[in-house]
Parts: C-alpha cells; sequence; structure tokens
C-alpha cells in the first residue's frame, strides 16, 4: 500500500472528526495540532524533512504527514487536503516572508464567501505584513516552473555566499 494512500486515509478519517467545526481557522487549530502531535509521535529516525522547496510543496499531503514534514508547503498541502474534504475553497499562496524567499500558506473562503489568509506555520495562523504574495493557485502544478525557478536562485543565493 503507497504511502499518500495510507496518510489520506488518516486525513479522512481525521477530517470526518471536524464535519462540527463551521469556521475554518478552528479546523486549522485542529489540524496544526494534530499534524504537530503525529509528528511529535514519530520515532526520530523516521522524521525526515524535506530536503528541498520541490519536496515540500509537492510531497502528496498523505505523504508528507506520515513522514512527519512540517514545512510551510507540507502543511499547506496537508491542511488544504483536510480544508477541501469539509467542503472549503482553498487556494496556496506562493511568498516570501521575513524568515525565507520561499514561504506558503493558504486563501480560504468560508461558507460566507469570506476570504482570509491563513499560515499554518505559526501558532496563531496568522499571515504579517511582512509575508509578500508571488502568486495564488489551486494547485502547485499551476506554477511548478515558477518554483522550481526561485529553488534555483536560492541555491546560487546559498552557493555564492558559501564561496
Amino acid at each position: 500500500m503507497d504511502k499518500n494512500f495510507q496518510g489520506e486515509q488518516i486525513l479522512k478519517a481525521f477530517s470526518k472528526q471536524l464535519v462540527r467545526y463551521k469556521n475554518p481557522e478552528n479546523i486549522l487549530i485542529a489540524t496544526r495540532s494534530f499534524v504537530l502531535g503525529f509528528y511529535e509521535a514519530l520515532p526520530k529516525e523516521k522524521k525526515i524533512q524535506p530536503h528541498s522547496i520541490i519536496a515540500s510543496r509537492f510531497t502528496l499531503a498523505g505523504e508528507a504527514l506520515l513522514k512527519g514534514f512540517v514545512s510551510c508547503g507540507a502543511m499547506v498541502n496537508i491542511c488544504t487536503f483536510v480544508l477541501r474534504e469539509l467542503g472549503f475553497e482553498v487556494q496556496l499562496v506562493h511568498g516570501e516572508s521575513a524568515e525565507s524567499v520561499d514561504h506558503a500558506w493558504l486563501l480560504v473562503t468560508d461558507k460566507n464567501n469570506k476570504a482570509c489568509e491563513y499560515d499554518p506555520t505559526r501558532p496563531r495562523l496568522d499571515v504579517p505584513e511582512t509575508h509578500t504574495v508571488k502568486k495564488i493557485v489551486s494547485s502547485w502544478e499551476d506554477i511548478r516552473l515558477d518554483i522550481e525557478k526561485d529553488h534555483k536562485t536560492l541555491e546560487f543565493r546559498q552557493a555564492s555566499k558559501s564561496s
């Protein structure tokens, strides 16, 4: 059985427990807590972090959960999976933060058609003014070439600093 399928089954079962929540913020708080708890419960040798933005953004939600990924891209993918399971419209935000030239967060439309941004890597889910939007998409595949280009630019900058 493939890792993504197993992980998706866990996320689907978890999502069913959240149907009582109507507010995406409450769902995200619960999901963030679940993912971090899952990560903490993994044995040290099973905790693998993505080696690049490519792995972070393009590892499917179920597989990311089972591998213990807690990077911004993985958290966005997992939270997106759960929110979409519950019927929310979710868009992915590719941008920058004060800490990173490659950061990801969510734009969620609630049941009242109100759109709000959430950063599942932050304890309060807030999106500070220092976050800068590059693109908003339905799927990372929509901007794969842009992400790969950003990753190459980041690798170049890091190589330049170390030489």
